[in-house]
């Protein structure tokens, strides 16, 4: 299959939020958190090799295609086009071998030794402050559910320069605004902050244009790339979790 046709399978107009204008919507105040169920899980013995890791990734529709066309083995993606931190403790994802669940069900079901989350961008229409206290409420939900796992906040990726610039909600200075916000939720510990942007910024720090074929969604083969860094960034991850436990 040519890389046009794998480029066509995440179609332009499947995401509202990353393709149309997203005006701005009044939403529920950010108190309003779901009801989380932990349960008991068993402590992780030491940190093991990162491909025999259980690694769970929680996304939108950059996140599928980093599941379709990304080499990262064995992993689960809880994602979906249009998943936002507004709604992603409603929705239900098939995932294969699991079935089809809820982050919660999910979270309560298996125990994962990462667990890697990107959502923002089809939130930058929405009011900002609400938006940032929802995705801190879901980290610290996935940790509630998840005590033992090291949790990786994955920049938002950049948009292409005539995106940005056309579109008053999704720009690259909002989506930089709202991962600074994210990144400042790490602590180098159990939660670690990792920024892709560099692998396919132009020049001027936009999404390179030739790197997408619809000014948000990165190409198939980019994905791949994306993907074995990843995989480089979790094994030097690990070693400061790692070297964290030590310390203690």
């Amino acid at each position: 299959m040519s890389e046009q046709n794998i480029v066509s399978d995440i179609p332009a107009n499947s995401e509202p939020h990353l393709t149309e204008t997203n005006p701005v919507q009044e939403e529920p105040v950010c108190t309003e958190t779901p009801v989380i169920e932990p349960i008991d899980t068993v402590p992780i013995a030491g940190y093991r090799p990162v491909e025999s890791l259980e690694s769970l990734f929680i996304g939108d529709s950059r996140t599928v295609a980093l599941a379709d066309y990304a080499t990262i083995e064995d992993a689960n993606f809880f994602a979906t086009v249009g998943m936002t931190v507004y709604n992603v403790w409603d929705a239900r994802v098939s995932i294969p071998q699991i079935g089809k669940v809820t982050l919660n069900e999910l979270l309560n079901d298996k125990q994962y030794d990462m667990i890697y989350i990107m959502l923002g961008v089809n939130e930058l229409g929405y009011a900002f402050d609400k938006t940032v206290c929802r995705y801190e409420a879901l980290v610290e939900s996935v940790q509630t559910l998840q005590p033992d796992a090291v949790v990786i906040l994955m920049a938002n990726i950049h948009v292409t320069a005539q995106r940005s610039e056309s579109d008053p909600y999704i720009n690259n200075p909002a989506i930089d605004r709202f991962n600074e916000a994210a990144s400042r939720l790490a602590d180098s510990r159990t939660v670690f902050y990792l920024d892709a942007n560099s692998l396919f910024d132009d020049a001027d720090g936009n999404l390179a244009a030739e790197k997408s074929a619809d000014s948000a969604h990165l190409k198939a083969n980019y994905c791949a790339e994306w993907g074995d860094w990843l995989i480089i960034e979790t094994a030097d991850i690990l070693l400061q979790a790692e070297g964290e436990k030590e310390s203690d």
